[in-house]
């Protein structure tokens, strides 16, 4: 069955962003969706439209499945992870559930805050030994010897597999540090076939300040395979300070 022939809609930006967790989980679960893609240089286009869907908070991402509508990347994966049997079903299990997914969101949070920081460069050997190891001294422990994050395959490790490729990418030495982690993330990747030719299409990649930094190590980042650096920094480079009010604004 063909995309557009689907009830099921997933629309953000034509930027990698806060959807590509929802991509991972959509397409590990075999549900052949529209991926919608609003042109980041064209803002108007989604504003002449997010009045007229009948969403709730209209925002980006937002996911349409029958009389389903919902927006916030985290309430989608919620659902999805409901649907698709991706959730915890014990107490116990929760508890770690839900630890964990706040613990990811902290993460990625304190990552936006220094790669948007203009003095990014100033700051980051900081970041990487005083924030981010310390993070990922917490979450190794929080694993031992679990294969996931809850103890079961669960839409966090969706959440922080993306975060976690994120963080590779900005400090690839700081992620070779931790075996544990090296090796949830080749796990993930093999069960979630991430990095087999590409299910969720191309899009540009932020470029300004510490973001750009980030994502001109994408360019080997086989999911995201397809549109060149060069051709991503040439196709972003005049709307930068819009991307960052948008990327911030959906935290």
């Amino acid at each position: 069955m063909s995309a557009t022939n689907t009830t099921s809609t997933l629309a953000y930006w034509d930027i990698i962003g806060f959807a590509q967790p929802i991509r991972y989980l959509l397409k590990y679960a075999g549900i052949d969706f529209n991926d919608k893609r609003y042109v980041f240089s064209n803002e108007k286009e989604w504003q002449s439209v997010k009045s007229t869907l009948g969403l709730d908070f209209p925002n980006l991402p937002y996911y349409i499945d029958g009389d389903i509508k919902l927006t916030q990347s985290l309430a989608i994966l919620r659902y999805l992870g409901r649907k698709h049997r991706l959730v915890a079903t014990d107490d116990q299990t929760l508890v770690r559930q839900d630890m964990a997914e706040q613990q990811i969101q902290d993460m990625r949070d304190g990552l936006f805050n220094i790669i948007m920081n203009p003095d990014y460069e100033t700051r980051e050997a900081d970041y990487c030994t005083g924030t981010l190891e310390p993070q990922l001294d917490l979450l190794v422990k929080f694993m031992g010897d679990k294969e996931w994050l809850s103890g079961q395959l669960s839409y966090v490790d969706f959440m922080a597999y993306e975060i976690l490729d994120w963080f590779r990418l900005f400090s690839s030495d700081t992620i070779a540090k931790y075996p544990v982690i090296t090796r949830y993330m080749a796990r993930f990747e093999v069960e979630c076939k991430v990095g087999q030719p590409n299910p969720v299409g191309t899009w540009a990649r932020p470029t300004r300040t510490g973001f750009g930094r980030v994502w001109a190590r994408a360019a080997k980042r086989p999911p995201f395979g397809g549109l060149s650096y060069n051709r991503a920094l040439k196709k972003q480079s005049s709307r930068g300070s819009q991307e960052d009010n948008v990327m911030s604004s959906q935290k």
